[in-house]
C-alpha cells in the first residue's frame, strides 16, 4: 500500500495536470469567461505539495 506522502504527492501531480490547462487565463485575462476569477488565487490559498518530497 503506498504511503501517504507517495498518496499526496500523486494527488498533487493531478491537480497540477488539470490546473495547467488554466494558466493562459492567469497570465491573459482576457482569456477567462465573464464572472470568473484567476485559478492562481485557488492555489494560493491551497498550496500543493512540493513536485519532489
Amino acid at each position: 500500500m503506498p504511503s501517504f506522502v507517495a498518496r499526496m504527492t500523486e494527488l498533487a501531480a493531478s491537480i497540477r495536470l488539470l490546473l495547467a490547462g488554466y494558466r493562459e487565463r492567469d497570465q491573459r485575462p482576457t482569456a477567462r469567461p465573464a464572472g470568473t476569477v484567476a485559478v492562481a488565487a485557488v492555489t494560493r490559498l491551497f498550496p500543493l505539495p512540493t513536485e519532489r518530497p
